[in-house]
């Protein structure tokens, strides 16, 4: 790796590499670092300029200091950036005696002879740099370009005759001068930071884990599957490979232990929920811990496959108080659901009248639902919460007989 000066440093090796080999080949000739509107054509001399026009993210290096950090910020490797640097080198001289052409040729032939910035050419911009007399870019003392485990390497760049020209357009009032594009790549920039060292196995730990995931088929109530199921019930799971050390029932994001379990039926009590389910739409899951280590640790899950369960409220008490119809709701109705009631003939079922229950600004327990204007009787009450109705009690005969409101 390298630090910030190693693209400086590249130019200069470039520049250093081509000044013996084309002073040679055409006397007089000089190797410049500019932008390309600074050469001066009017004076003839025999000159190569080097101009880096632009740098971009290598795609092969892109990714592969990812990630740097860990979750809590400490550095797992050192940060680098990975650029490709594209050079214009432009020939400039006298057109009469060819010497752009002779220049053109020297150059490509040097580097195609010689494509690599080797330790012994940067040591010599080194050297360069910290000479007594005349320094040559003196701030290149400090680089250490030389010590990257990547060796920077030129290729030709072919650009067609449009982006050419389009180049040559970004540097107003400046004629064409003969020229030729090339990459140096790869060069690897990186921050110093402070690497925290990874703790040492102590004691290597194998766990296994089968690739067919556990799989829900139906999910009904463990004592009679044709009753709805409520918070106050045991849920039977129906399916395949369902069982697994450590199993557990993920009911609307709440995981739950299992009462019971087998490859082909796992039993919950809702009941043991830490916290309050909330009616409605439920999704259950089935889920295989991956535990490792002694005493055994979770690190990872394989969930089965998510069934939509309905959740019934459960209506514990209805009452009429000053005109409105209380509701004792469980579980407790979300502030942010959907809720209301619904008055029924508790002989035939029909509904009568739907009452919506008004905003709530925090969960409740008891819904107050105004009933103004309802004609007088007696009612059964369902309360339907996110489009789940609450169920009801009949008798022999169908009647519904609980819960039932009776309005004046």
């Amino acid at each position: 790796m390298s630090n910030f000066l190693a693209v400086a440093t590249v130019t200069a090796a470039l520049q250093r590499l081509l000044q013996q080999p084309v002073a040679v080949d055409v006397p007089g000739a000089r190797v410049t670092a500019e932008r390309p509107d600074s050469v001066s054509p009017a004076s003839n001399e025999p000159t190569v300029n080097v101009y880096l026009y632009q740098v971009v993210a290598d795609p092969a290096w892109r990714n592969q200091d990812l990630p740097t950090r860990r979750p809590d910020g400490s550095v797992v490797q050192q940060p680098r950036a990975a650029l490709d640097l594209h050079y214009l080198i432009s020939f400039h001289g006298k057109d009469s005696e060819l010497e752009p052409q002779r220049l053109l040729g020297s150059t490509v032939r040097t580097l195609n002879a010689r494509p690599l910035i080797t330790r012994q050419l940067i040591d010599a911009v080194v050297a360069a740099a910290g000479a007594a007399q005349d320094p040559k870019y003196p701030w290149l003392v400090t680089t250490d370009l030389g010590d990257a485990a990547e060796v920077v390497r030129f290729c030709p760049l072919t650009l067609d005759l449009e982006e050419l020209s389009k180049l040559w357009s970004v540097f107003l009032e400046t004629p064409h001068a003969l020229s030729t594009t090339w990459t140096a790549s790869v060069v690897l920039l990186q921050q110093d930071e402070v690497v925290q060292p990874s703790l040492p196995v102590i004691t290597p730990a194998l766990s296994v884990t089968p690739l067919s995931g556990p799989r829900i088929d139906r999910v009904e109530v463990a004592t009679d599957p044709g009753l709805p199921v409520t918070d106050d019930r045991t849920i039977r799971i129906g399916g395949s490979r369902l069982h697994a050390d450590g199993v557990l029932v993920r009911v609307g994001g709440v995981e739950l232990e299992p009462a019971s379990a087998t490859d082909t039926a796992v039993e919950v009590a809702l009941s043991t929920a830490p916290a309050p389910l909330r009616a409605g739409a439920l999704a259950v899951e089935v889920v295989h811990p991956w535990l490792v280590g002694t005493p055994p640790s979770r690190r990872g899950e394989t969930a089965s496959n998510a069934f939509a369960m309905p959740l019934h409220p459960r209506v514990t008490e209805v009452r009429l108080v000053a005109g409105a119809v209380e509701v004792d709701a469980a579980p407790p109705v979300g502030r942010r659901q959907q809720a209301a009631l619904e008055l029924l003939d508790p002989t035939t079922g029909a509904v009568e009248r739907v009452l919506a229950a008004p905003d709530r600004p925090a969960d409740a327990g008891t819904l107050t639902v105004p009933v103004a204007g309802a004609a007088g009787g007696t009612y059964a009450v369902v309360l339907r919460v996110d489009g789940v109705a609450s169920p009801v009690v009949r008798d022999a005969a169908g009647t519904i007989t609980f819960p039932l409101v009776t309005l004046p």
